[in-house]
Parts: C-alpha cells; structure tokens; sequence
C-alpha cells in the first residue's frame, strides 16, 4: 500500500479536510496534540526553562478527521533530554490525547536542537513510546537521518521519517511513513520547504488500522457471531423462555425484557415464547445492532427463508461443510439450531449447539410461557436432525472496542533532581497522607489522578537560607507563615483543604551567594504552569483550582 496523510497543527487553522479527501485522496491524518518547549525571555532569547503546552487546533483538527472516517494518528514535539523528562512528556501526551481513538500512531517529534546534539536518545524515545504503549496506543517516533542515527534499535516503534526530498530516502525504505514536503490543495503543488498556503504531506506503507483490527493496540476485534452465540445461551438458559409457535413466537408473552451488557454494548429481548427459527433470528438481528448491517437480517420469518434472507445479507454463506460457532445448523422448513462450539479448543470444549426445540406437551403450540421442564430450550450436544446445510457467518460485521486503560494507582513519581543543593521537602496528598521526601526540585505530590496537595513542609534547607511562605488554601483563604523553620507544616491536614496558591520567597541567603530559589506549580484542569521565580505566586485564588503537586530548587 501506499497512501497520502497530511499532517496537521494550529498552523493549519481552517484547514479543509474535506476537500483533501476529495481532491487529492487523504487516507489519513496525524494532529499535534501539543509539546514541552523553551520559554523564552523578554529579548526573544531562549530560557534554561520550559514549559508544557497544547495545541490550540487539536479539537477541531481530530474531529473533522474523524467526523470525515479519515485514519487518525497524532504527534507530539519534544525536547526532553533525560528519560524521566520523556515519560512526564508521555504523561503530558495522553493528558492531552484524552482517552482519543487513533488507528495511526502517536508519535514523538524529535528534531529539537539540544536532543540532536545528544549521542544516545535511545533511552528517551524508549522511555516515551513505552509509556505511550503502556497506554494501549501504537507508538511511533518522528525524526531525520541524523536524529535515527542516535537512537540504536528503535525497529519495534512505528517509525516516520522527515526527508523533504523527490523520492523515498533509501536509509529509511522499511519505515513505516515518509514525510515528503509540503503541498498545495489547489493543485497539489509540491515544496520541500516550509511554504505559507502548503500543508505538511506524507506517504505511509504500512497499514496500521489492520494490524489494530488483527490484535494490535489498546483496541480488539468483536466477533459478532460470538456476539449471537451469547445472546442464543443465554436464552436457551433462562427458564423464563419456553418453546411454542403458537400463540406466540417472539416472546414477550412472560412478561418484560431482559438486557445484556456484552463487551460494553446493550441487546435487549422479550422474555417469553420462542421456536427454533425466531429465537436464531432474534438472537443474530441483535447482535448486528449498532453496525452497518443492523436491519439485514429483518426479513426472516422461518426456516422456509432464513436461507434466501441470510444469504443475501451478505454475511453469510450455505454450504454443508462443519460449523463454528454462531453458525446455524439448517434443515430447511423443518429445524434449526445455532452452534455454540465446533470442537475441543471452544468455549465449551465439545460440539454442541443450542436449540429450541418442543413444548412441555411434546407439542409445536399452546404451551405456557417460559421452559416448564427444562428441555423447551437447551444446550446439548450436537446431533444431526436432518440438516441440509450450515449458514456460515463470514465476520464482515465484526468490529472494534476500545479496552479500557488500566487505572494505575495514584503515587508520587519524583523524577531526577536539577542539582544537590540539599533542598527538601514533602507533599501531602488527597486519600495518600505525607508522600517521601524528595530533594531539589523533584515532584512532592501525584500527576494525573486528580488528588489535592494539601500540605508541604520543607525537611531541610541549606545552611544561611530563610524561606518565607505565603499559601491560600480552600476555605480558608490566604495564610501567612512568615519564616519557616524546617519541618513546619504548610497548608492542612485532615480537614480535606487544597492548597490554590502559592508564594515562596527569600529572607536571608548566604553572603555571596548568587542562586535563586524557583518553584513550579501543577494545577487542576491546566498542568504544570510555567517556572516561578522567588516572592511571586503561582496558582489561583478564588477559582477553586487545587494544586496537586510541586517542585522547588536553588540554581
């Protein structure tokens, strides 16, 4: 295969998606989501600082994307230089991505000057594609000749490299995609080179929505026959549901409905009378609901013309050949009962199938409701009762879930520390008490799971320094501590009280000691705000916006 994907950022505000589809046959799209940059100071020269931040476009590109049935992936530019800086950008990619489907690949852009100039990335792009992966998403990295170069064996990533040239780069013929140069909707113009009016274009090879169907990913395949072999037990087990033709034959005369939940999705049938055909046909019209072929199956009545109507649905074939399950054992006019397992390696363990098959008066018709005897309706082993032929599903109807992600459970993950200072401190957090200590600018609280950071307290300070702090917590507005010695605890405990704002500043340092201190906020709602420099605060007063975690350091 070889398909045309654009990728997309807030540089292609208004982009129109549709007409990139239908002009030059976009397969797919890959949307920045956002990224970890430099700030930069008030002369346009870049800080020793960054901050995260999200692409302002990322809403509005993935939904007409996938409003459109475009292919989705997504991406992220990066500039971590350490491993633990790679898995906070990982953490801060899936914040963004939200819980998104996407059948392409999230990357990691690396082209940031300081990680090129690196000689081993490989365990940056490891630590964040793992973390990506660990998410159920396909991880992929997105880089030049040079930045590969330095990332070792990388082969089980997606890979897509960035080579505006005329033809595909011979060092990356295996990738995955291309990143070719920039085109022009109007005319399909080409450049290799950034061009106001042209957007970033890519060729793929790789047909990563198939490997997702086929087991791949944090997605997995439903068998709709799977789907009809559950509902059909389930019915043949229920002794509220019996055998009749006669007075009624797609129950409901037992009176309500009953629901099942099979792999997050809803089917309800009438509890009551069922024959051998509407029961099957109930049991397969049920399982189709919520796919393209929901309704297919509507014109079968009976075994008469199960055959004709299930054939034509395009989903199934006849032929006399051994069924699996969900298939239908057929004599034509006569019987019919579902398979449930068609050999030793099932559900089960043995062939077997479930039937409703007479009445508790031995009889087709004017029965009571529901199984009298427990033989109206039942899973037996197979037998031959004069089938014709088997209507063999052909998984045309079969169809996608999104697993849902392992919750981890809330902790604190430090990280590396900026320097040895011998600055320390801790963190109490929501439902977790005091957390260890960490030191110098390391994170005191949890990231991602919604906990309150309740209180801090400094458990060293370098020797000469006096710290003073200002903090306004829920309820209770602002406090001031004045100097604190160490071990004081900032903020509250037990009273379920956040801590919103935040002020640390300096009393006193050693004479001739130049560094300052500086902090860093995460914020409910709005992440890691940018680095704040002693006696100024960082959060909000009056929003009711907790902080959940910080760090604080001397440089």
């Amino acid at each position: 295969m070889m398909e045309l994907v654009i990728d997309v950022s807030r540089h292609d505000r208004g982009i129109d998606l549709t007409a990139w589809r239908d002009t030059h046959g976009v397969w797919g799209v890959i949307v920045k989501m956002g990224g970890h940059e430099y700030l930069r100071n008030s002369d346009g020269s870049l800080d020793s600082h960054k901050t995260f931040y999200e692409d302002s476009q990322r809403d509005a590109h993935y939904g007409s994307a996938t409003s459109l049935g475009l292919h989705v992936g997504a991406y992220y530019y990066g500039t971590a230089t350490s491993a633990q800086e790679a898995r906070e950008e990982a953490r801060h990619c899936l914040e963004v991505l939200g819980g998104r489907f996407c059948d392409l690949p999230v990357y990691y852009d690396v082209e940031e000057p300081e990680q090129l100039g690196m000689d081993d990335l490989h365990p940056i792009v490891c630590a964040f594609c793992d973390a990506i992966e660990a998410a159920g998403y396909r991880a992929g990295i997105y880089s030049g000749r040079e930045g590969f170069s330095k990332m070792g064996d990388v082969d089980r990533y997606a890979l897509w490299a960035a080579s505006w040239r005329e033809s595909w780069p011979s060092w990356a013929s295996t990738y995955g995609m291309w990143q070719q140069g920039s085109m022009r909707l109007s005319d399909g113009d080409i450049e290799y080179g950034d061009v106001d009016g042209y957007t970033d274009f890519d060729w793929c090879q790789i047909d990563y929505p198939a490997q997702r169907k086929n087991g791949g990913g944090s997605v997995s395949r439903v068998s709709a026959a799977d789907v009809a072999a559950r509902i059909h037990y389930d019915m043949v087990t229920d002794e509220r549901n019996g055998y009749n033709q006669q007075p009624e034959r797609w129950g409901g005369d037992y009176g309500g409905d009953k629901t099942l939940t099979i792999n997050g999705r809803n089917y309800t049938y009438a509890l009551g009378s069922y024959d051998c055909s509407s029961s099957t046909i109930t049991a397969w019209q049920l399982a189709l609901q919520g796919t393209p072929y929901e309704g297919a199956l509507d014109g079968a009545t009976y075994t008469g013309d199960m055959r004709s109507v299930f054939v034509n649905s395009g989903l199934f074939y006849a032929e006399y050949s051994p069924a699996k399950r969900g298939d239908l054992y057929l004599a034509e006019g006569s019987h019919v009962a579902m398979c449930q397992d068609g050999g030793s390696d099932g559900v089960f363990g043995y062939d077997c199938l479930t039937e409703f098959n007479r009445n508790e008066n031995h009889a087709a018709s004017w029965g009571e409701p529901g199984d009298q005897d427990g033989y109206e309706s039942i899973l037996r082993d197979y037998y031959d009762d004069g089938w014709n032929t088997v209507l063999h599903y052909n998984g045309k109807a079969d169809y996608d879930v999104q697993q849902p992600k392992p919750v981890p459970k809330p902790h604190q993950e430090p990280g590396d520390a900026k320097n040895d200072a011998g600055l320390k401190y801790q963190g109490h957090s929501q439902d977790l008490g005091w957390l260890p200590e960490v030191r110098d600018g390391q994170t005191a609280g949890t990231v991602g799971y919604g906990k309150r950071l309740e209180a801090i307290k400094f458990t060293a300070i370098p020797e000469g320094w006096e710290l003073t702090v200002r903090a306004h917590i829920a309820n209770v507005g602002w406090k001031n501590y004045g100097v604190i010695s160490k071990d004081m605890a900032i903020g509250t405990t037990g009273k379920s009280c956040a801590i919103e704002d935040l002020i640390i500043g300096v009393a006193r340092r050693p004479k001739g000691d130049t560094r300052k201190l500086y902090f860093q906020v995460h914020q409910q709602d709005r992440g890691w705000k940018g680095v704040t420099p002693e006696g100024s605060a960082s959060g909000t007063d009056g929003m009711g916006l907790r902080l959940e975690a910080v760090r604080i350091w001397l440089a």
